[in-house]
């Protein structure tokens, strides 16, 4: 704006002069702008200075209190002046040049480096003039316009814009037409390749087809085809019949032939010496050497109780031989036998 304009800093200047203080603006204090002195008092002042102080007192007064009258600057002082030299009033952004005092109005209002703000509504990022056209291209707030109805809308809600689109082109699914969006309702009711159902029988098929439909012709196809998928599943059905049916014959046989026990219907097995069929959990004598089970008969008649390291353990007649231990009394058997690997529930004793 205008009445901000005022002189030039001069601490911008690349070399300070020994007559700084005469080139000076008398209102701003600043290295006078467009300069012009008072034919009166020859006082230096800027011209937007000078207009701004005219409009805010009485016109025609000078500010050192003599009636004002404009003149132009004396040769020796714009002499002075060109030979001036001020840094841009933009280097801490960035900007390293030296200009001459003619040419610094021209250089700011062109400098690369000086503030700017995105120009689109909701954005408004401060930024500086160089950087200005590569943010414009990816600014999110920008308008740009749909490729399908060129509407101007935000880049950032283009994509969502232009999936909703009526005049967008879509395919139809059945067909593969390409359709405005708006008119795919209208196409898919006169659509050929569209599928349709029978009012009078739910036969399904394309439009075009659906033309020529007979429903007796097709209740009497579907009732063939049901009668033969019938057939084939009566057929699956009797062969896995049989295959039960010999299954459950083999496992009558398996159990047949190995005898079972009828209180914990675990398998039975043969004693070595009576040949008795016995539960390897009921009522039986495990040896504590080679873990072979006798019936209680033949275990207490042929064989022996042993203590070793503090432990009772029943022994076979094949194993007493080797074991070389003292024979323990039978009312020393204590209660209950550690017997292995069975760890048998019933293990019977001598009373």
């Amino acid at each position: 704006m205008e009445s901000e304009v005022v002189g030039y800093d001069p601490k911008l200047l690349t070399q300070t002069p020994e007559d700084l203080e005469f080139l000076l603006c008398t209102l701003c204090e600043r290295v006078a702008r467009s300069g012009e002195t008072c034919d009166n008092c020859d006082s230096l002042f800027c011209s937007s200075c000078m207009l701004r102080f005219q409009k805010s007192t009485t016109p025609g007064k000078c500010p050192n209190g003599c009636n004002y009258r404009r003149k132009k600057l004396p040769p020796i002082i714009q002499t002075k002046l060109r030979k001036l030299q001020f840094l841009c009033c933009y280097q801490e952004s960035g900007c390293g040049k030296a200009l001459e005092y003619e040419a610094i109005d021209k250089h700011e209002q062109a400098c690369e480096y000086q503030p700017a703000v995105c120009p689109y509504a909701g954005c408004k990022k401060p930024m500086i003039k160089k950087d200005m056209l590569e943010h414009q291209k990816m600014c999110p707030w920008q308008l740009v316009k749909c490729h399908f109805c060129w509407t101007k809308v935000q880049l950032q809600g283009q994509a969502g814009h232009e999936a909703e689109c009526e005049l967008r082109s879509v395919e139809c699914g059945a067909c593969g037409k390409t359709v405005v969006k708006k008119d795919m309702s209208k196409h898919v009711e006169k659509c050929e390749d569209v599928i349709v159902t029978c009012g009078e029988c739910n036969a399904m098929g394309k439009r075009k087809e659906m033309i020529h439909h007979n429903c007796l012709e097709y209740m009497s196809q579907k009732l063939s085809e049901n009668s033969r998928e019938n057939t084939e599943l009566k057929a699956a059905l009797k062969c896995m019949e049989t295959k039960v049916e010999e299954m459950s014959q083999t496992i009558e046989q398996l159990t047949g032939r190995v005898p079972m026990c009828d209180k914990c219907s675990t398998m039975k097995k043969d004693c070595p010496i009576c040949g008795k069929k016995l539960c390897i959990l009921c009522n039986v004598l495990v040896c504590g050497k080679c873990n072979s089970i006798y019936c209680k008969t033949c275990g207490q008649e042929k064989g022996t109780y042993k203590r070793t390291h503090d432990k009772v353990n029943w022994m076979c007649p094949a194993c007493c031989e080797d074991y070389a231990m003292e024979p323990v009394a039978r009312c020393e058997v204590s209660y209950p036998i550690m017997v292995r690997p069975y760890e048998a529930r019933n293990i019977f004793l001598p009373q």
